[in-house]
């Protein structure tokens, strides 16, 4: 891990940290429009866009197909959501901006 990596952030790039969790905890999938997305249950993810930046959250196990989830350019339709199996974790954050753009493949989604 490089302590120069970045994140892009709705208000511009910021320096990633992580923090590494020592229990498997369990994992969403999350298959959305050009793009993937593993996170925890409870990882917050935006969805309808960027007008209400405090309103329109919500938690990945919550997430249906159809919801618009939001992404640097627009949003993107989720297509397929599913828990998959436990897996060692590290919470990834932008320092200074709590909430970044992140994926596992393709496009990213906006994450906190």
């Amino acid at each position: 891990w490089k302590d120069e990596y970045r994140a892009k952030t709705p208000f511009g790039p910021c320096k990633i940290g992580f923090d590494l969790h020592e229990h498997p905890q369990d994992l969403v999938e999350i298959l959305y429009d050009g793009g993937l997305i593993h996170c925890t249950p409870n990882q917050p993810v935006k969805v309808n866009g960027l007008h209400d930046m405090l309103g329109d959250w919500k938690l990945a196990q919550e997430i249906k197909e159809g919801d618009g989830l939001t992404g640097p350019n627009g949003i993107v339709s989720a297509k397929n959501i599913r828990v998959i199996e436990k897996a060692p974790t590290k919470t990834i954050y932008a320092t200074g901006a709590h909430c970044f753009y992140g994926c596992h493949a393709g496009k990213p989604i906006l994450v906190h």
